[in-house]
């Protein structure tokens, strides 16, 4: 670990030295920075559409490639937490779909509403004896009450509630829409996906399992767009790494599964997973052998690959051969893999060799 230190420092010794001799040419110029801050700080504000029908909703998180554990984590997260989020944000739904492959974590909800419905929700007071005189006029507690949900003092009315007498109000709240709600929500709602192990990767000092390098979010074709880790949801998605274009620009869900499908990427846990064993097994059979069952190793292969493409390979065998001293040195120092003698004493380094 010292000489891994002290390579790593004249390493860097050597880099700064060489970026100094360049007159740093890839930083950028103060005044130009200064103004480029300006001119995003005047920005006109992020147009946010209000949808008229209901649509299906596309959600991905694009990734620095996930651990396998983090992956299964995050999906089973999805699976709960996205229902909740849109039934606490009043939007009617249908099936929620949740994909994962190791660059990025997919939601597809169908069928969701554009607006939230109206709403009437009665708001207990102070009791009745609190909230009037004697002769039905108002105290400064009744007035108080009413004007913090935005009322007129007479629109109280009085009821029995739970034993006792109080005042109450009907507060009207008109539903919001669905991409308005969504665009306040998503960002708590990326936040509160957690692993045991998360790290921190840019300014905003927010923390995931592996860097965020984009978000895809579509309410139909409109855009939701939400900000969160430095980067604002659009319509672009990413390939397979080092594919040609680097992003590709999607206008719905059904045009975004469409892109995955031309890149051969499997979103499906278990689409990928029934490919990868299909695909070796066959090339199994075809070299004269066979796989052996490991529930686990597949299910970590399944995580590690978004487009599976099995690949036979081979040693020529002249690099195989080793003189018969080095087989019997080896055998005898690691007796514990390579028995010398069989129960009943019989010597076996010459069958092995």
């Amino acid at each position: 670990f010292r000489d891994m230190r002290s390579m790593a420092r004249e390493v860097a010794s050597l880099y700064l030295e060489s970026r100094e001799r360049g007159e740093f040419p890839w930083l950028e110029d103060e005044t130009a920075a200064a103004g480029s801050t300006a001119a995003a700080g005047a920005a006109a504000p992020i147009k946010i559409a209000t949808p008229s029908k209901a649509a299906d909703v596309l959600f991905e998180i694009g990734t620095e490639e996930l651990p396998p554990a983090d992956l299964d984590g995050y999906m089973a997260q999805l699976r709960d937490n996205m229902p909740a989020l849109l039934d606490n944000l009043r939007l009617e739904h249908g099936d929620v779909h949740v994909y994962g492959t190791p660059r990025r974590l997919v939601v597809h909800v169908e069928n969701v509403a554009p607006t939230q419905p109206d709403r009437a929700e009665l708001v207990k007071g102070p009791p009745a004896d609190r909230a009037f005189r004697a002769g039905g006029q108002p105290t400064n507690a009744a007035a108080r009450f009413p004007r913090r949900k935005g009322l007129e003092v007479r629109a109280l009315e009085v009821q029995e509630i739970d034993g006792g007498r109080y005042a109450v109000a009907t507060v009207f709240e008109k539903g919001r829409g669905a991409i308005e709600v969504l665009v306040e929500a998503l960002p708590d709602f990326v936040a509160g996906l957690k692993v045991d192990r998360a790290i921190r990767w840019n300014a905003s000092n927010v923390s995931f399992s592996r860097p965020i390098r984009w978000f895809t979010a579509l309410f139909g074709e409109d855009v939701i767009p939400f900000q969160y880790a430095g980067l604002t949801a659009g319509n672009a998605t990413r390939g397979l790494r080092f594919s040609d274009p680097a992003e590709l620009a999607v206008k719905d869900a059904a045009a975004y599964f469409e892109a995955m499908e031309q890149q051969g990427i499997l979103l499906d846990v278990d689409a990928r997973r029934a490919a990868i064993l299909e695909q070796v097994n066959a090339l199994a059979k075809q070299a004269g052998g066979r796989i052996p069952d490991d529930p686990g190793l597949l299910a970590e292969v399944t995580h590690l690959v978004e487009a599976p493409t099995a690949l036979t390979g081979h040693f020529d065998e002249q690099y195989l051969d080793l003189p018969r001293e080095v087989l019997v040195s080896v055998m005898k120092k690691h007796q514990r893999y390579f028995p010398i003698e069989n129960e009943a004493g019989d010597a076996l380094l010459p069958h092995f060799i």
